[in-house]
């Protein structure tokens, strides 16, 4: 195993969790699952193409084997538990650490070229209006995402905050009682947004600075002088992209599908979690 793909340890955590939610000896195989692991992994890492990777299978198997298996863990679900597991545990760990870990939390989007796409896909503003996805996404203090969803590049980033809000996998505050303040930059100031992600989970609270063309900030947390200290913070959303994009495949989007280009965002996740504990 190359260390410059990922580190051994996290490539054996990542097997055994693997075997467990698609096991060798279910059905027939004809590559074991270390093998396709191993250049899934180095293909989101270098953004290496699929047909590459048969240079390294030998006679006995074909690129067509390795992406077959990918696209079976992507549609049965097992790419998706993994990123769960990983999530709950490693939420449990900070948690345990410091029970105010996740008071703080960061959102904001990204966008990302698409070269080969048939479905989530749109007018990408800041490219000469070229198709492109856009991700939305929510990271702690250490920059990991703990929620995250793609959309077209054309859409809000207003409308897809209460989404991204519901793709956490897990209860960042299990007694209930504290409020979360979801700092983000101008592009969510708005009073009626605040509003609705009130009513939607009394536990989070936008902090947004306010816009030059606004009378009104969008709450009385955002004017506090904790609210301002917390803004200070937001480059964080940002180095989580750019720690992010570091694995090639998040770059651009080769991916036909949306649902594989999902699982490479879960599944460098995964790899960036497992990096922090090693007992996740």
């Amino acid at each position: 195993m190359k260390q410059d793909v990922v580190k051994q340890s996290v490539f054996n955590r990542l097997l055994r969790r693997i075997d467990s939610y698609y096991p060798e000896t279910c059905r027939h195989r004809k590559i074991p699952n270390a093998e396709v692991l191993f250049h899934v992994l180095r293909i989101m890492r270098y953004g290496t193409k699929w047909r590459d990777t048969g240079d390294n299978l030998g006679e006995r198997y074909c690129w067509q084997a390795v992406y077959k298996r990918y696209r079976r863990w992507t549609t049965d679900g097992t790419i998706r538990r993994m990123f769960k597991s990983v999530v709950r545990r490693y939420a449990s760990e900070r948690l345990h650490q410091d029970p105010l870990w996740f008071q703080e939390l960061f959102v904001d989007t990204t966008y990302v070229k698409n070269i080969k796409c048939i479905d989530c896909a749109g007018r990408n503003p800041t490219d000469r209006g070229r198709n492109g996805t856009k991700i939305s996404a929510i990271c702690d203090r250490e920059r990991k995402h703990v929620g995250m969803i793609t959309a077209p590049a054309n859409v809000s980033d207003c409308t897809l905050i209460i989404p991204t809000i519901d793709s956490i996998v897990t209860d960042l505050q299990p007694d209930g009682r504290r409020t979360i303040h979801l700092i983000g930059d101008r592009g969510y100031s708005s009073r009626s947004l605040s509003e609705q992600i009130n009513q939607h989970d009394r536990r989070f609270t936008l902090i947004a600075s306010k816009k030059k063309n606004c009378k009104l900030p969008v709450n009385r947390q955002s004017q506090s002088r904790r609210g301002k200290q917390d803004m200070r913070q937001r480059y964080k959303i940002e180095q989580s992209f750019s720690n992010q994009k570091d694995h090639e495949r998040m770059r651009v989007r080769f991916d036909k599908y949306i649902v594989m280009f999902q699982s490479f965002m879960m599944l460098s996740e995964t790899v960036r979690m497992m990096d922090c504990f090693d007992t996740i």
